[in-house]
């Protein structure tokens, strides 16, 4: 899965938080899509509603799907904003951050090499599914002005680096299609509470 959330706060148009999500999401399969290339495994993007206030969206999905969380391979979460991607941060076992070391090699070129692994990444939309063992992944990126924007009526498209924007996309669609195509298993998040 690879996903932002639609909605915004009161005072913008939320260019980053999270328009720039949704538009990398989309990114990843017209990414994919102008290479030809086609993945093992389904790539999902979805566009969240009710981020902002409630959660609904991420909720409503977890319980159209929790019964099935086993085939959920891994979820992508762009929520951030878009500044310069350094690399990823993920919430897999320990033992998985070597498996991606083919990943990072790839990314190195652009400086998105960074693998910053954690037990819980605690992302608007896939915290339950995260909770339920969903490897979640984000792109760490330099939010350095982020908060300049972030709930503001200043949070519009003008703000969005158009480079960064597709250093983004580049770094999710790379991430979504080592995903889709790793033999194996990376292992299920560490269950939170344990």
């Amino acid at each position: 899965m690879v996903s932002g959330h639609l909605d915004s706060w009161d005072l913008a148009t939320g260019a980053h938080d999270d328009g720039a999500g949704v538009v990398a999401a989309m990114g990843v399969v017209e990414t994919l899509k102008k290479l030809d290339y086609r993945p093992r495994r389904t790539i999902r993007v979805i566009a969240w509603m009710n981020e902002e206030n409630g959660g609904r969206g991420g909720q409503a999905y977890f319980e159209a799907n929790k019964q099935a969380l086993g085939k959920q391979y891994a979820a992508i979460e762009m929520d951030s904003g878009a500044g310069r991607p350094f690399g990823i941060k993920a919430s897999v076992a320990p033992k998985a951050e070597k498996l991606f070391a083919p990943l990072l090699a790839a990314l190195q070129p652009m400086g998105a090499h960074a693998f910053t692994r954690r037990d819980a990444l605690g992302t608007g939309d896939l915290h339950r599914l995260e909770t339920g063992g969903v490897p979640s992944f984000e792109p760490l990126v330099d939010s350095h002005s982020y908060f300049h924007y972030h709930h503001t009526a200043a949070d519009t498209l003008d703000k969005v680096d158009p480079e960064n924007l597709k250093r983004n996309v580049a770094l999710m669609s790379s991430l979504a299609w080592f995903l889709a195509n790793i033999d194996g298993e990376i292992g299920r998040a560490p269950a939170q509470g344990e």
